[in-house]
């Protein structure tokens, strides 16, 4: 047997997805995580669609794709320890645009595993940046509702990554 009040008693409707519209704070923080996230996603599609043009061993540049994410990973920790959100990400935006500029101007099949290792690591570090302080920017009973509006848009965008990758050069570097 359940109790019941006499009185109506009216239930807040927290984690709705309207809440992210009415605070500017959260418009701006969705907004700007969504640009954040899409150019990230984007980029992590792209290159591994990319993958098969890059000069050399196929196999090597894998190799060096896979050894760059578990480096990367454990290495945006420990900058996202000593450092804020901002910092974090424009090291790995540093990073990777760094291996994307290289590209440009030496595409020798020695240096190409390099490229790659640099333009991955700082995608890497971005996502698990992005993916760590998520919390910092919303609320704790907005999270998931968060991550789904971000992933789901981001995710929307890189479906022009494959496309991007086929397009002839010098498009998708």
């Amino acid at each position: 047997m359940f109790y019941r009040a006499s009185k109506e008693i009216e239930i807040e409707n927290k984690g709705s997805i309207r809440e992210f519209w009415e605070d500017k704070q959260m418009r701006k923080n969705i907004f700007f995580a969504n640009l954040v996230w899409s150019a990230n996603t984007f980029n992590f599609y792209t290159i591994a669609f990319y993958i098969k043009y890059f000069p050399g061993s196929i196999f090597v540049n894998s190799l060096s794709l896979g050894a760059s994410d578990i480096v990367s990973y454990s290495i945006a920790g420990l900058i996202l320890r000593k450092t804020n959100t901002a910092v974090a990400m424009m090291i790995a935006f540093s990073v990777y645009i760094t291996g994307s500029v290289i590209y440009q101007f030496v595409q020798s099949e020695n240096v190409v595993p390099f490229i790659v290792v640099l333009c991955r690591a700082g995608n890497a570090m971005a996502f698990t940046t992005m993916y760590s302080t998520n919390n910092r920017l919303f609320p704790s009973h907005l999270l998931t509702s968060s991550y789904g509006i971000l992933n789901l848009l981001s995710h929307v965008i890189a479906i022009a990554g494959p496309i991007v990758a086929e397009m002839s050069e010098p498009y998708p570097m």
